[in-house]
């Protein structure tokens, strides 16, 4: 498992979802599985920039399972934002 720093990963992952900065922010602090989602999310987006510089052309079905992966995690961030920052 790698160790993540928390006061990186919410900035990581924020430029992704710049129009919802103020319930990221409050979920990143708040919400321990939230915090986990994004440092999956980094972890993916990280994997997937190794790959894409890999000149191996059997590295294509592997960057194309991390790019599905990742638009996945994007997802789940969004929807879980949406459920869960009522309580804001």
């Amino acid at each position: 498992m790698q160790k993540h720093n928390d006061e990186n990963t919410p900035d990581y992952v924020k430029l992704r979802f710049p129009d919802s900065k103020e319930s990221f922010e409050w979920l990143f602090q708040k919400d321990p599985l939230f915090r986990e989602i994004c440092h999956d999310y980094q972890d993916t987006a990280n994997a997937l920039a190794d790959w894409l510089r890999s000149t191996d052309f059997s590295a294509d079905p592997i960057i194309e399972e991390y790019r599905t992966l990742l638009q996945e995690l994007e997802t789940e961030i969004l929807r879980y934002m949406q459920d869960h920052t009522k309580e804001i």
